[in-house]
């Protein structure tokens, strides 16, 4: 018990020292006063922030970390492939829609991604058959744009 009292006394002694060394080139009295109790509160409260992350619970194993991570934490679709697969299973993709239709509905359910990053995300789904693409007139004799579908 007296070992203990007196590392922590030592302990306290060279934050102490710490603190008079960091402020030692101050001139004026008042400020120093103030800065070296800065200081030494700051010195104070990281040892004790290290004493309760020492005396916390422990951790749980990495494995059950993993496990964790590799459950969803949320049921939200993450980037521009897993957004789209939800408007497919919201029925969006029944009819005919372009990739600017595609981009008003994500922007709809506040997830905004440019043509460029749906693009490849059309293809995958397309790749992976959860959706279909043909190439049709824009309108009567205007230029050929993909259309997405259902299969």
């Amino acid at each position: 018990m007296q070992k203990i009292i007196s590392s922590q006394i030592e302990l306290l002694q060279k934050k102490i020292e710490i603190a008079q060394e960091a402020v030692s080139k101050i001139t004026d009295d008042s400020i120093k006063t103030i800065a070296f109790q800065t200081v030494l509160q700051s010195l104070l409260n990281t040892d004790e922030a290290a004493e309760t992350e020492h005396n916390k619970i422990p951790e749980t194993p990495k494995h059950e970390k993993e496990k964790e991570a590799a459950t969803p934490k949320s049921k939200q679709p993450k980037g521009p492939k897993g957004r789209v697969d939800e408007l497919i299973t919201e029925g969006f993709f029944s009819q005919k829609r372009t990739i600017g239709d595609v981009k008003k509905e994500m922007e709809a359910h506040g997830w905004f991604h440019r043509a460029e990053e749906l693009n490849p995300a059309l293809l995958r789904l397309i790749k992976d058959k959860r959706l279909r693409r043909i190439k049709e007139p824009e309108n009567e004799g205007g230029k050929l744009v993909w259309r997405y579908s259902n299969w």
